[in-house]
């Protein structure tokens, strides 16, 4: 079960600028850590224009297992901000 939220603290997506989410991802009982990014970033969107994981990867859109709510907020905000 994965816990999605938005959070105030978190900045727009910086291509598309919508509203960020963040999540704490639970499967099975397994901690996965938390998720942090855009809500309709997914390879070949019209929105962002990437059509291949390499350059999704790169773009880090959505950002995966970290090991705090803190700690995704911080990335995704510097993500953001560095480009």
């Amino acid at each position: 079960m994965s816990y999605i939220t938005t959070d105030g603290r978190l900045k727009p997506c910086p291509i598309c600028r919508r509203k960020a989410f963040i999540s704490h991802d639970v499967v099975d009982g397994l901690d996965f850590g938390w998720s942090v990014g855009c809500p309709v970033a997914r390879i070949g969107d019209k929105y962002h224009g990437i059509n291949d994981v390499e350059t999704f990867d790169k773009a880090r859109l959505v950002i995966y297992c970290l090991p705090s709510r803190s700690a995704a907020i911080e990335a995704w905000n510097r993500r953001c901000e560095n480009g």
